[in-house]
């Protein structure tokens, strides 16, 4: 069985992709709003509700007001839960590579 990956997911993983090259130690939540589709303020709720396991919220020195902080490494790993083997694997396949092992 020949498995095709639709082009819109490997759109969408070039996107991850450059997400991650533009910020290689913490997105800004603004983008990974963008990323996800939804609203920073959205987003910035599940992470204070600690609904979102890619990043985490605390309460800043000013009361009522909160930081953010998203990993890149833990939003990449949520984005593609699989084995960063795979992913190198699965690069060279959409940029026609082989890998030999």
């Amino acid at each position: 069985m020949n498995l095709t990956i639709p082009h819109p997911v490997m759109e969408k993983f070039d996107e991850l992709l450059q997400l991650c090259d533009e910020h290689p130690l913490n997105i800004p939540v603004p983008e990974v709003a963008r990323f996800l589709g939804m609203s920073p303020a959205s987003l910035r709720c599940a992470l204070e509700q600690g609904r979102c396991r890619f990043g985490f919220a605390w309460k800043a020195n000013i009361p009522g007001n909160h930081a953010y902080k998203v990993p890149t490494l833990a939003f990449f790993l949520w984005c593609l839960p699989v084995n960063p083997f795979d992913i190198v694997q699965m690069q060279a396949m959409h940029e026609g590579r082989e890998i030999r092992e």
